[in-house]
């Protein structure tokens, strides 16, 4: 059983301090009062409730010496730690293996999976996401009316934004997810050495999606007219056919052969329907064909289907234990591509050195293992291409879903026969290829006083010179899609090193103690586009792009305007380059107002004066692992970290533009500039934002560098005499924290964004993790 809540919650006003930053761009009469303590908007309590997480399996496991299985149970179960949100899970999974002969076995896995979800609406949707809304959202106004119903957000409030809490409870979203995985193999060992072995596979994908946002007695917002439901089905069945030819030989007592030769062929497939139906008459009857009959519904669906084909090849050959050497060929192929470009080469080759083998080590005192590598390796991936992107596509839609005309055609009108004709969308790309990643690494294994002290080093060079990129095509062509090309390429170079020390090795009892720490650094960089121009990304609700593509640079860079603090006097305005020319202060720019680097001197802030303003590719990320026992007792503690990347903090960007408006603002507004040297960060409460303080820059730029207490856990085993008594093999209790502490400057929900929604290092209002309190018992009979 556990317990969880927000690890982190950045700071916005209350009631009591939200007016006065407000007042300042904003007469009196245009701030609400606030409402009874009780009914006003709290962010905590209402959104991001605690909630509680339960974890049951079960795993049994026998057989003989001709036959063996083993079964699993569990179920899951996790509420959301915002509302209107959960999870659960049921899982079972069972393998067995037979020997029929002693020359053949056979064997079969099967895992069942159900899911049922409860996802948010708009989630990692700076647009309308319940995050969002809820950072944004006046303290001062309320949840609900007095009635019990949703409060409506007015002009006043927020620009008339959807209440946050009825964002979160009025959606009505389910997801059902069913998985069944299958796995039977079968192995022939005619021969001493020789294995001929066979897989076949099955992975059965099954999602059921259903929505309904229901209308709202007296809402001049959410009338029957707009309630609407949507429904999805979804079907992706995979298969798998492998073949394997195996031979292993030991050739006198040095020379040791490995050879396997094989070839595999997979297939996926994808089945989609769906479709909507708005104006529903009554909440109750939510399914599609209860819906009315009107102009306000769409239908939709399609199927998709890809096919892998592979031959493979590897050789292992070792000589005395102390030299090894290893090739790989493989030549893989992809429906993904034209004819003539479906296949790919890629091979591999790896060498290894033992010198702690060799005489002068063997019998070394201090050095245990060292070992030298060296490998490379060329690897295809054929993802990026998408289905079938080397033919053109074509558009037969003569009216979009929302009402815009598509890209179709109409012949006839009036009473003359309609036949609807189709418009291309997308150009042919019959050059497109596998992309390539060819891979150059050293390393070294070490170990150390009995391998009391162990670790390795690898040092690598990735290059990727074809990569699939949308390129943007001319108006001229005829078509709106971007073609996939092999127009960009780019270069990774990092560093791994892993060290394990056996502190405390003690007796049965004794203490004992295992740290283990791991670093990865690395460098990426965009080193050739092609012919293709530097173009921007990552698109903000405000306007404008976030990130930059171009050669020289890394992936995902922030591109934007320099900040240089803010404007103290009207003399600082005066001489500097033109932001915003003028001088009334409510229309142009002024003392308090964010100072921009006019990084080309020409005495103008323009488009010209952006640049690369952050980076969110960490300088290297790390864990650190310490695991103790004494006497029955347990003790594991984790820690995971990432140092040097920015964050570019759109919650921030936000809220403190909530100076500017109806909407809240962050707690760091309190320590906003109101006057010559009051501050140089926080910029001047105006409304309108004359100086465009909003435009992308450096400013809401922060350092993402974080160091998280990931898992503490603490446990028990009783001894085993005790088990025996209570008909039990092993017994253990314990307590367990996940994310409980969190060491970061960043000032948002959670500094470890990863890739949310595509949008690396750009924190958009995402699902936060949760801190998770567990105690639990494993009991084996």
């Amino acid at each position: 059983m556990a317990a969880d809540s927000a690890a982190q919650r950045p700071g916005v006003c209350p009631a009591q301090q939200r007016s006065p930053p407000q007042r300042g761009p904003r007469r009196d009469s245009e701030i609400r009062q606030p409402q009874l303590p009780g009914n006003r908007y709290q962010l905590a309590r209402r959104d991001f409730p605690a909630g509680q997480d339960s974890e049951l399996r079960f795993v049994g496991h026998g057989g003989s010496e001709k036959a063996r299985y083993a079964a699993s149970a569990g179920y899951f179960q996790q509420d959301g730690t915002i509302i209107n949100s959960s999870f659960q899970r049921f899982t079972l999974r069972a393998n067995g293996e037979v020997q029929l002969s002693k020359v053949l076995k056979i064997g079969n896995t099967l895992g069942l999976t159900h899911q049922e979800e409860q996802p948010l609406n708009n989630e990692n949707n700076e647009f309308s996401g319940v995050i969002q809304l809820a950072l944004q959202a006046p303290p001062t106004a309320p949840a609900f009316n007095p009635n019990g119903t949703y409060y409506e957000f007015t002009s006043a409030d927020n620009y008339g934004e959807e209440n946050p809490v009825t964002a979160a409870r009025r959606p009505q979203i389910r997801n059902n997810r069913n998985r069944v995985t299958s796995t039977f193999y079968a192995e022939l060992e005619p021969l001493k050495g020789l294995r001929l072995r066979t897989n076949v596979g099955t992975d059965l994908q099954f999602l059921q999606g259903d929505q309904f946002f229901p209308s709202i007695v007296g809402s001049s917002k959410y009338p029957t007219s707009q309630a609407t439901a949507n429904s999805s089905s979804n079907y992706s069945p995979s298969y798998l056919i492998e073949n394997t030819l195996t031979y292993d030989k030991l050739i006198g007592n040095n020379h040791q052969f490995s050879l396997l030769l094989g070839q595999s062929a997979q297939q996926f497939d994808n089945f989609y329907l769906g479709g909507a139906r708005t104006g529903y008459s009554t909440n109750n009857l939510t399914i599609l064909d209860r819906g009315p009959v009107n102009s306000q519904l769409s239908n939709n669906g399609g199927n998709s289907r890809t096919r892998l084909a592979s031959y493979f090849g590897r050789a292992n050959y070792e000589f005395a234990g102390k030299y090894l050497f290893q090739a790989i060929l493989r030549y893989d192929g992809s429906s993904a591509f034209a004819p003539g470009n479906q296949f790919g080469f890629f091979p591999g080759a790896s060498a290894g050195w033992r010198l702690s083998e060799e005489e002068f080590l063997k019998d070394n005192a201090y050095v245990s293992n060292l070992k030298l590598r060296v490998g490379y390796g060329r690897v295809g991936n054929p993802l990026n291409a998408g289905t079938f992107a080397y033919l053109t596509t074509v558009n037969s839609t003569p009216q979009s879903n929302n009402g815009v005309p598509g890209t179709g055609y109409v012949f006839g009108t009036g009473n003359q026969l309609q036949v609807i004709g189709g418009a291309p969308t997308r150009l042919q790309n019959t050059d497109l290829r596998w992309e390539n990643n060819e891979q150059f690494n050293v390393g070294i294994d070490v170990g150390l006083w009995k391998n009391r002290l162990s670790g390795s080093v690898d040092l690598y060079r990735r290059t990727s010179p074809n990569l699939i990129a949308a390129v943007p095509v001319t108006y001229v062509s005829g078509t709106s899609e971007s073609i996939n090309t092999n127009a960009a390429a780019s270069t990774n170079r990092g560093i791994d090193l892993a060290i394990t020390s056996n502190n405390f090795a003690g007796d049965a009892g004794g203490l004992s103690w295992t740290t283990s720490l791991n670093v990865s650094a690395y460098r990426n960089e965009i080193t050739s586009l092609g012919a293709g121009k530097p173009f921007d990304g990552q698109n903000t609700r405000g306007g404008g792009n976030l990130v930059r593509y171009e050669a020289g640079v890394p992936f995902g860079s922030f591109y934007g305007y320099v900040a240089d603090g803010l404007f103290q006097t009207p003399e600082d305005v005066k001489n500097h380059a033109v932001q915003v020319a003028g001088t009334d202060p409510t229309k142009s720019t002024a003392p308090g107002d964010i100072r921009f680097k006019d990084l080309n001197n020409d005495g103008i802030i323009n488009d010209q004066d952006r640049t690369f303003i952050g980076d969110p590719n960490p300088s290297f990320t790390y864990g650190l692992n310490n695991t103790l026992g004494f006497k029955g007792f347990d003790l594991n503690i984790f820690l995971q970290g990432s140092q040097g990347n920015d964050v570019y903090n759109l919650n921030r960007y936000y809220t403190e533009g909530g100076l500017y408006g109806a909407s809240n603002a962050s707690t760091i507004t309190l320590d906003r500039w109101t006057g010559a040297g009051t501050s140089n960060d926080i910029p001047r409460a105006v409304a309108g934002d004359p100086n465009q303080n909003l435009r992308i820059s450096s400013h809401y730029i922060e350092d993402g560098s974080y160091m998280r207490v990931k898992l503490l856990t603490l446990g028990y085993t009783l001894p085993v005499e005790l088990g025996k008594k209570i008909y039990t093999q092993r017994v253990r209790v314990y307590v367990s924290s996940q994310n409980l502490l969190t060491f970061t400057k960043y000032k948002g929900f959670d500094p470890e964004l990863g890739n949310q929604g595509g949008s690396f290092g750009v924190d958009r209002g995402v699902y936060p993790q949760a801190r998770t309190f567990l105690a639990g018992i494993n009991i084996g009979f």
